[in-house]
């Protein structure tokens, strides 16, 4: 009887060891996918910054494509029009070239502007793609995380069981 007691508590003691051993990779684990995760967060720290600089540039192309619209509107005034429709007085023809030319140049500022305005909106763009895909690895992370402490919880009630066992051995 002694004997197989003995042996009961020495598998007890074990037992409670594997599963110590198993709680301590768990917590590890733990640690590193947290330390991951504050790694991914620092990266995309830039996030909100980016939303705000895509809504202002978002605004701005609003302004610009309204005064390539607003130009155009003046270009095909002058090249439709001889004399002016409100007073009939004849457009020379000297101002209305000069003019055109003119509106074609703001045009092609405004087009050269709005280039590049387009250019550093598909850069955020792909950059809030970019971080798209690192809250995603984080909020796998975070369900690991969960997975892993609600293991680490589950080896905590168990080391519990075992060594209330092993107390009722002992008494």
């Amino acid at each position: 009887v002694q004997s197989l007691k003995r042996v009961n508590r020495e598998s007890i003691v074990t037992k409670i060891d594997e599963i110590k051993k198993e709680a301590t990779e768990t917590v590890k684990s733990i640690e590193e996918k947290t330390e991951e995760i504050d790694r991914l967060q620092e990266s995309i720290n830039d996030h909100k910054s980016l939303l705000e600089k895509q809504k202002k540039l978002d605004k701005y192309n609003f302004q610009l494509k309204n005064k390539i619209k607003e130009l155009d509107n003046e270009i095909n005034f002058f090249e439709e029009n001889d004399s002016c429709p409100t007073c009939q007085q004849d457009l020379d023809s000297m101002f209305v070239s000069n003019k055109v030319e003119k509106q074609r140049h703001k045009k092609e500022e405004v087009l050269e502007g709005l280039e590049k305005l387009e250019e550093q909106y598909d850069s955020i763009t792909n950059r809030i793609a970019e971080i798209s895909t690192v809250q995603s690895r984080i909020n796998e992370l975070n369900k690991e995380i969960i997975s892993l402490n609600s293991s680490l919880n589950h080896s905590r009630r168990g080391v519990e069981d075992l060594q209330s066992k092993l107390d009722e051995e002992v008494e």
